[in-house]
């Protein structure tokens, strides 16, 4: 009986995409050598044939690296495959009765509610953000009503080996395996990038999907605080996502923008992340694959260091593979704010007028609420970064008077939230007074109501 062929592996089929690869670009080479060759050869039309068979190679190059990666993958340590695994999906918390009842689509016409995902790590830094941001969301959430579209909730953590973390209990979650410690070493110790990880994660369980009860996603961060309820922003081909103003791409970074992206350019990307992000789940699935690899590539090289900011590549990696992709965004301008103190036009009613206080930035004032300066640590000081192995003590001091509107409403956000988790950790940290190493001098101290108060 004739031997039948070995079977096909994924390793064999990557293989010979290789081969294929390989010898299209061999060919293409020959093209082009034999039409400089021709005496008869027309130069426009040769320079026409070039840049054609220019494109061709970049794309081919960027194929041979999508294959490369893919062997990697097959041939990955055993470390390296355990983050490949499918998500642990954990009982979710206790239904909260503060949230409105799920109700039809015959009660509320029209309604396209989303699922919520908060990308998090387990650190006690991120856990003392999600808490306070779950609890604006079910605030929010109630606020909408029964029609209102904000969904249901999950919290997709990336943790050593998937291991639940607590928070399961009062918090529903989702648990992937991080990224070893070995890939975060080669990446510059970035662990946002467990955040595409583990959203590639999520969209291969069936598990885990089965338990998504919209078409739309919601993706958030721990550090966001609702102040109004969100409605769905999307529709099935546009996602809906904030214009960042330092996400503007430009014709110098259009080299590294080529190394992932052949055909691309600077100005055909949208000035945008993957957060917040309002979108459906199909293009999610469409562009996830490529927004890990290229959010990968971004942060093991100097050369893309040197046009893009280290802390910004992943949402970089997001933005070029949703450009490659044809995807375009609804640019919401209003879906967040990021005040600091250093913003001296806040609205007092700016919490009407956005949908999410995004708080990366430390708020820094003196006593005599005056704005600290640039990169200072106040001597009033409201910082997430205080806070990277303790929760923030309950009862922050409120800040001084002349402080921004942002100040005072994200302030009372954070003791709004501690004052209402009964399970808030005790705290052994300083609240908003004494972070700032140099100290006020006692003439200083004198003059300013609010140290009197404190001393």
């Amino acid at each position: 009986r004739a031997q039948q062929p070995p079977p096909a592996t994924p390793m064999r089929t990557a293989f010979a995409g290789l081969v294929v690869a390989g010898m299209l670009l061999l060919g293409s080479m020959m093209y082009i050598t034999s039409s400089i060759g021709s005496a008869h050869a027309d130069p426009e039309v040769l320079m026409q044939q070039l840049t054609r068979m220019h494109g061709s190679q970049l794309r081919l190059e960027n194929e041979l690296r999508h294959i490369s990666s893919r062997l990697d993958k097959l041939g990955a340590r055993p470390a390296e495959q355990a983050a490949l695994q499918p998500p642990v999906v954990v009982a979710q918390a206790a239904v909260d009765r503060t949230l409105p009842a799920a109700v039809g689509p015959e009660a509320c016409p029209g309604r396209r509610p989303f699922h919520a995902l908060l990308t998090a790590q387990s650190s006690p830094y991120q856990q003392w953000q999600a808490r306070i941001m779950y609890y604006h969301w079910k605030k929010q959430a109630a606020a909408a009503g029964p029609c209102g579209e904000m969904g249901a909730f999950t919290r997709l953590c990336a943790t050593e080996g998937a291991k639940p973390d607590g928070l399961e209990t009062e918090i529903p979650s989702v648990f992937t395996r991080q990224l070893p410690a070995e890939v975060l070493a080669s990446h510059f110790q970035f662990g946002v990038l467990n955040r595409p990880e583990s959203v590639r994660q999520l969209l291969a369980s069936p598990e885990l999907l089965s338990k998504i009860t919209s078409e739309y996603v919601l993706i958030l961060e721990t550090d966001h605080v609702l102040m109004q309820p969100i409605p769905n922003l999307a529709s099935e081909t546009k996602p809906a996502a904030y214009a960042f103003g330092y996400m503007h791409a430009h014709v110098g970074q259009n080299r590294i923008i080529r190394k992932y992206w052949p055909e691309g350019d600077a100005s055909q990307l949208d000035p945008v992340g993957p957060s917040p992000l309002l979108i459906h789940l199909d293009q999610l699935r469409q562009l996830t694959p490529r927004w890990l690899d290229f959010s990968m590539g971004l942060r093991s090289n100097d050369e893309a260091e040197s046009v893009i900011q280290g802390w910004v590549q992943e949402m970089w990696g997001y933005s070029i593979a949703a450009a490659s992709l044809g995807i375009k965004h609804r640019l919401i301008t209003n879906f967040q704010v990021e005040y600091g103190s250093l913003a001296v036009s806040v609205p007092d009613d700016f919490p009407t007028r956005s949908y999410i206080f995004h708080y990366t930035y430390g708020i820094e004032y003196t006593l005599q609420g005056k704005p600290q300066g640039i990169n200072q640590i106040g001597e009033w000081s409201l910082d997430k970064r205080h806070y990277g192995s303790d929760h923030p003590p309950r009862n922050l001091q409120l800040p001084p008077s002349g402080a921004n509107a942002a100040a005072f409403w994200l302030t009372r956000a954070w003791n709004e939230a501690s004052g209402g988790i009964p399970t808030w950790s005790a705290s052994h940290s300083m609240g908003t007074i004494g972070w700032r190493r140099n100290k006020p001098t006692l003439a200083e101290m004198a003059v300013s109501p609010l140290a009197q108060r404190v001393a």
